[in-house]
């Protein structure tokens, strides 16, 4: 028989914050403002605890109210003292909170997800994550998504963990079977700066259709596709070949000369004397991009090109830059 919740004035210092919280980050400055907040107005909405029958109570919900009243000082909170739950049911309600609220980074979202499934026990049952989904008041598909992260090589999670990776580029990059092929692409979606709605929708799909083409003839059937153009690698007939290379050769030689043409006016400091900081950090971002996707295409010429080639390759690199 569930016993009616009470709303009681607790010590502080006898709230326990729960040691498995799905939130790991509080941002400092916020706990702060939140901490003059409760000191001016006053504390609107209870916590939420579990007796422990020791005179202490475990905090369920409010733990980033619970830092902001430490670091004003205040000595006591209102607290809904409620029923404890089962285990199963108290991690359901906890992923399901912190997923309506949207206070959990990435990466503590798909911890939080994983440890659902598994105290479900369906993390390894894809058919009976629709159920759990439900369960958890999220969208499969949310769910689905996130658990494609779970599919990436280590090294390759890491690089998501850190955040040096995007979501979005992560969980198409799950998508990928073979863990040496995720290393590559993450490799070379970070290099070259990549868009993450490009690589989610066209670069990804062109490399899971052809999972032993070299990454950098994807990349280019893709580029093709985003710009609605025929590409070097899919042209059909000597003419549509030559015009499609003349072209790229063209845009190729005005993007030297207007690039020499800055660095002759040193464009970098007329921007900044002007203020135009911003516009200073888009082209400095879009040379980054041009001379890392050159970087990658001499790779690609150095792997595959004629003997000829890679001798001409060899002679550039000991040129003075």
């Amino acid at each position: 028989m569930t016993t009616e919740a009470k709303i009681l004035p607790i010590p502080v210092s006898r709230i326990v914050p729960d040691s498995e919280n799905l939130r790991e980050f509080f941002d400092q400055d916020d706990l702060e403002a939140l901490g003059r907040n409760l000191l001016e107005q006053g504390q609107l909405d209870p916590v939420q605890v579990f007796e422990r029958g020791d005179g202490t109570y475990d905090l369920y919900d409010g733990e980033r109210r619970w830092r902001a009243a430490q670091l004003a000082g205040l000595e006591t909170l209102q607290a809904m003292v409620v029923e404890r739950p089962t285990a199963e049911d108290l991690i359901c309600k906890k992923v399901s909170r912190a997923l309506q609220t949207r206070n959990l980074t990435p990466q503590e979202e798909l911890a939080a997800i994983q440890n659902a499934l598994e105290a479900l026990d369906v993390v390894g049952q894809p058919k009976e994550w629709a159920q759990a989904a439900r369960r958890l008041g999220i969208p499969v598909g949310l769910l689905r998504d996130r658990m494609k992260l779970t599919k990436l090589s280590g090294p390759v999670r890491q690089e998501f963990e850190k955040g040096d990776l995007d979501l979005s580029a992560a969980q198409a990059i799950g998508r990928i079977e073979d863990e040496t092929r995720q290393q590559e692409v993450a490799k070379f979606v970070q290099d070259n700066h990549l868009n993450t709605r490009f690589v989610g929708t066209k670069f990804i799909k062109h490399l899971t259709r052809n999972p032993t083409a070299p990454v950098m003839e994807a990349y280019t059937l893709a580029l093709a596709e985003e710009r609605g153009m025929p590409s070097i690698a899919s042209s059909k007939g000597n003419q549509e070949l030559i015009d499609r290379f003349n072209e790229m050769l063209a845009d190729l030689r005005r993007s030297v000369t207007l690039i020499e043409s800055a660095g002759r006016e040193d464009l970098v400091s007329r921007l900044v004397e002007q203020g135009r900081t911003s516009d200073l950090d888009r082209l400095v971002e879009g040379v980054g991009r041009l001379g890392a996707m050159c970087q990658a295409f001499m790779r690609h010429a150095q792997s595959n090109g004629t003997p000829e080639t890679r001798l001409q390759l060899q002679g550039a690199e000991t040129l003075d830059p």
